[in-house]
Parts: structure tokens; sequence; C-alpha cells
């Protein structure tokens, strides 16, 4: 079914027991927003014997308006138009982005496709799912040769703590998504520019073996700049009259499991990527310095040599990352879709 040389239609796909032979096993195509999203989604369906899943991106498809792009809004555009049919045989698997937390507010105007073939994130998107802290903890502990239980600080203290401080501003934030979901708003988006400001101050922050946080001048920033923010949304809430749907929104998050210990899930997947890589690399760059020291103290005849050897066989995060495959355990929410795909393909 790779080259049929037409659109892939579900029409086509839910018809191949026809001209199947006997043995064969029906496909599954698997829609993602781009090709680097496979990695996320393609080990949820790869213990499923009874279908062949093939993962396409959004820019093959073959649309008759000839534009070729990637991404959500371009595989729900061609869905509005008519040119996918959603099926067990043809499903969708995308980011959530804003649309989870946005649709539970009373003033939400949009809607939010519930086909039960499209598989959602809930939480913004892949890079939440990616930087699960277990899976931080475990490529900490694989670059440095310190089991993830002799680590002096784990990374899921680390997020829960920036969680906590950004909780006030960011649920706000978070509603204002749904308030002006689809209609845009110069406001809104000076908010969300001085939120990442905010989480910017903690790129600042020194190569320490812990993430230091009281007396830490770097962090009182951070915490100096999220309290000016909360105090801005504040005057916009009550300047919009919008005050009391607010607290009604911040009702509905806590009853929906989004606390101030788990709200970064909901952070713009870029933005966290950031924080959590950096983060993460100044406590790796401590771990090699002080080895460092230890090849200078111990092998001092060919220190340069040995020093030399280690750096090279240091690997970066980044690509250690992308070499392990995700970790679900631990994320919130998303465990809901991986029953849905369960009970769609078992």
């Amino acid at each position: 079914m790779e080259d049929l040389g037409f659109a892939l239609d579900a029409d086509y796909v839910e018809n191949q027991k026809y001209f199947m032979d006997d043995d064969e096993i029906p496909e599954v195509v698997i829609w993602l927003e781009s090709h680097d999203d496979s990695r996320l989604w393609l080990p949820l369906f790869e213990n499923f014997k009874k279908f062949k899943f093939t993962f396409k991106p959004a820019s093959i498809f073959p649309a008759p308006d000839g534009k070729s792009s990637n991404g959500c809004s371009r595989l729900l555009t061609l869905l509005d138009k008519g040119q996918f049919k959603l099926s067990k045989y043809q499903a969708f698997c995308l980011d959530s982005d804003f649309k989870f937390t946005s649709s539970i507010a009373d003033d939400f105007k949009g809607s939010v496709n519930s086909d039960p073939h499209i598989f959602w994130t809930l939480v913004h998107s892949k890079e939440n799912i990616y930087l699960n802290p277990k899976l931080v903890d475990k490529i900490i502990s694989h670059l440095t040769g310190i089991p993830t239980n002799n680590l002096s600080q784990n990374s899921e203290a680390v997020f829960q703590n920036i969680s906590k401080h950004v909780y006030a501003p960011f649920s706000k934030i978070l509603y204002l998504e749904a308030v002006f979901w689809g209609s845009g708003s110069q406001t809104l988006d000076a908010f969300k520019s001085s939120f990442k400001a905010a989480l910017d101050k903690l790129k600042q922050k020194p190569s320490t073996e812990n993430i230091e946080f009281s007396g830490c001048a770097h962090w009182t920033s951070f915490e100096s700049k999220l309290s000016d923010l909360n105090t801005q949304l504040n005057s916009f809430l009550t300047d919009q009259s919008i005050s009391e749907s607010y607290e009604r929104y911040q009702l509905k998050l806590l009853e929906l499991g989004i606390t101030p210990l788990n709200i970064y899930f909901f952070i713009r997947g870029h933005d966290w990527n950031d924080i959590v890589k950096e983060l993460s690399c100044k406590r790796l760059e401590f771990h090699k310095k002080f080895r460092i020291g230890e090849i200078s103290t111990t092998a001092p005849n060919n220190a340069s040599e040995k020093i030399a050897e280690y750096v090279k066989s240091f690997g970066s995060f980044s690509t250690t990352l992308s070499a392990r495959p995700p970790e679900y355990d631990g994320v919130p929410f998303f465990d809901r879709t991986i029953a849905q795909i369960a009970h769609t393909y078992s």
C-alpha cells in the first residue's frame, strides 16, 4: 500500500479485506504531525500483532490544494475538508497543545475533535513526555556512571519545585488561552513572552551538582518575574471582569488532576525542552569537571591524554535522549491515550 499512486482513503483501507490474501495482515495508517513523532508513538503500537502499522508525516499527504506541510493544524484542516475519513484503519496521533486545558473553560468558544481515532498527548506536546523526569534521571545516571538512586538530586523534585512556583501565573495564562481561542490576543502574547522570560532566568544558573533554589540570585530573579507577571494577570482579569470565571476554571483544573505539582506538563513543549536540557546539562557539566579533576590528581603523568579520552566518551544529553525510547510511566493523563490505543487495537 506504500505506492498506490492516489491519496489514501479510509474506504480503500477499510475494504482491503476484499482483495487481500487470507494470510495477509491488514494495514493501519497512522498520520503524524512530523516524522520525528514516530519516536513517541511507534512503541505504543508495535505489540499489537493483528495489524501492520505504517506511520506517515502530514507533509506527504497528497492533498488537492497542492500544499505540503507538517503539523496538527494541517491534518485537522484536511480532516475538516473531507480529505481524511478516520477509522480503525486510518488514525491521527497529535499533540494536544492547549486544547485539553482550554476545553474545560466556561469561556471556551472553540471545539476539540473527539473522534476516537484521534489519539492526543493530552499534556501539551511530545516534548513534555520525552522529558519524563524518570528518563531524565536515567540519562544523567548513564552519562555520569552514578546509579539513579545515588544521584544527590532527582529531576522530579526540581521539576515540581519549578511547577509550584509557576502555577499561579501559568494557570491564568492557560485560562486566557481558552478565552482568546482562535481570535488571537496581543495581550496574551505579551503575557506568554513574560512567562518565557521568567523561565529563561533559570538558564543562567551555574553548573552545580544540584539545582539550587534558596539563596540563588537567578532563582530569586525567576521568582520576582513570576510575581510581577501574576500581579499583571490579576489586574487584567479584574479589568475584564473575568476573575470569577478564572476561579471556576482553576477549580476545574484541580478536579481534572492538574495541580501545582504537575502543571509543568502543560508548559509549551519547546519552552520546557529548553529549560530541562539546560538545567540537566549544567548538572552534567559539574560531574564532568569533577571527574576531570580526579583524573588530573590520579594520573598526573598522562592526564591530558586521559582527560581527552574521557571528554570524547562523555555523550551529550540531547543525543542520549534522542537515542532512548520514551518512558510513559509517570506522565499524567497520557495513560488514558495509551488505554484508548489498546482498546482500539487489542
